[in-house]
């Protein structure tokens, strides 16, 4: 099938990228495949109008797998600019696994790129996030979790929260 969405919003099959004003146009390959293109600009965290200081691109590529598709893995590429300039490059790696109806597993790992004219960084892959949680429902009401994540912040000319 064939999804689109428009206008501010977080992106329904990559929301660690945060919020996004624009458009993204998803495509379903068959075979438990999905591609995904957005095009747009980063809301500046502190004003709720629209701002094109910081256009965005991003990519991405899921992989179903299972009877159920109780398996998921993205990977995705974003190209973020300030004010003309350059600015982020990442990669993301999203795992999402459900082996049961009550048990759930999401995993993210994120690493920044920087080229030679970054500041305060070494040029080349940084893993500037990684996430790693799960769930367990005993019924619709009641369940527990457990999450780790780590974070090095990464580099930008945007001016972030």
């Amino acid at each position: 099938g064939f999804r689109y969405e428009l206008g501010r919003f977080l992106p329904a099959a990559l929301p660690e990228l945060g919020l996004f004003d624009g458009g993204v146009v998803e495509l379903d390959l068959g075979d438990s495949q999905e591609i995904g293109f957005g095009a747009g600009a980063l809301p500046d965290p502190f004003d709720y109008d629209f701002s094109s200081e910081d256009p965005a691109l991003f990519v991405y590529h899921a992989l179903r797998f299972g009877e159920l598709e109780e398996f998921r893995f993205t990977w995705a590429y974003q190209k973020t600019w300030h004010e003309g300039s350059p600015d982020r490059d990442l990669v993301l790696g999203v795992l999402d696994w459900r082996p049961l109806d009550a048990w759930s597993v999401h995993a993210s790992v994120w690493a920044d790129y920087y080229g030679s004219d970054a500041d305060l960084k070494s040029s080349g892959f940084e893993l500037t996030e990684a996430q790693l949680s799960t769930s367990y429902r005993l019924d619709a009401d009641t369940g527990f979790g457990a999450g780790y994540s780590s974070i090095r912040w990464p580099e930008l000319e945007r001016q972030e929260f």
